[in-house]
């Protein structure tokens, strides 16, 4: 993995990006039967010629080969890339109800000596109006980030186990030129909410401050230890001046081994 939604799987690198972006998810919020559309961009790294090819995902069945339109590339030259915009996802109700669903695909990889199977977690693709996910999200002119604070363990030989705390640290920054103030209104990390101390509540902080909070973690549970990561979920109250913004924010995965 080279970043939390980038890989690089027997020297191809993947990454993905929603094509819907025209779509006004407040006035149109999607409903369950809808198609939302998806683009894998796809890079050989390799010095050689490899047959790439996915083999499993969350994607109607065009997605897979032998299909028309899949996103199979049977002789992917070195260097080349190919963006795949076939990706096609058909909401249900459970992706309505959660407010978005994940990007998800296993990815097999051949060449000569290259051999090397691999799964790919995307950004969330929300569903709905006032969410953003990735990184970071900026709300009202404050950019919010929710991050692990665990930079010195090695999760190939120690990941996480069910019940176990991954710390986190929120890091926020008001890009205003007035102050602003930021209360969490709902998390799935302890210790971001107020009143608990050392949360993430800051009220006035000054124009082009930052301040950070360590307090956070999040416990991890049976489901997330078998899907190998969580996604981290807050609401955010931002005021500016008189305005005052409530949205939510959906990180990026967060791997636990």
């Amino acid at each position: 993995m080279l970043s939390p939604t980038t890989y690089l799987i027997g020297g191809v690198r993947y990454s993905g990006v929603r094509t819907d972006t025209a779509r006004d998810l407040n006035a149109n919020p999607y409903t369950a039967g809808e198609v939302v559309s998806y683009k894998y961009t796809i890079t050989n790294t390799n010095a050689e010629q490899v047959y790439q090819a996915p083999t499993a995902g969350n994607w109607d069945a065009n997605f897979l080969p032998p299909n028309a339109n899949n996103c199979r590339y049977q002789a992917l030259a070195a260097g080349q890339t190919f963006n795949c915009t076939w990706a096609r996802h058909t909401v249900t109700a459970a992706d309505v109800a959660a407010g978005y669903f994940l990007p998800i695909a296993t990815w097999s990889v051949t060449g000569s000596g290259i051999n090397a199977t691999g799964s790919t977690v995307g950004t969330p693709v929300y569903l709905a109006g006032n969410i953003q996910a990735g990184q970071s999200a900026n709300i009202s002119g404050v950019q919010i980030l929710m991050q692990r604070n665990d930079a010195q363990r090695n999760l190939a030989t120690q990941p996480y186990q069910v019940g176990e705390s991954v710390p986190m640290k929120c890091v926020n920054t008001n890009l205003n030129t007035s102050s602003a103030s930021l209360v969490p209104t709902s998390a799935n990390i302890a210790n971001v909410l107020p009143p608990v101390a050392g949360n993430c509540r800051y009220i006035g902080l000054a124009a082009n401050a930052s301040y950070t909070r360590t307090a956070p973690s999040h416990l991890v549970t049976q489901a997330e230890y078998e899907m190998g990561y969580f996604i981290p979920d807050t609401t955010w109250q931002i005021t500016v001046g008189p305005a005052v913004t409530t949205q939510r924010f959906l990180g990026d995965p967060m791997w636990l081994r």
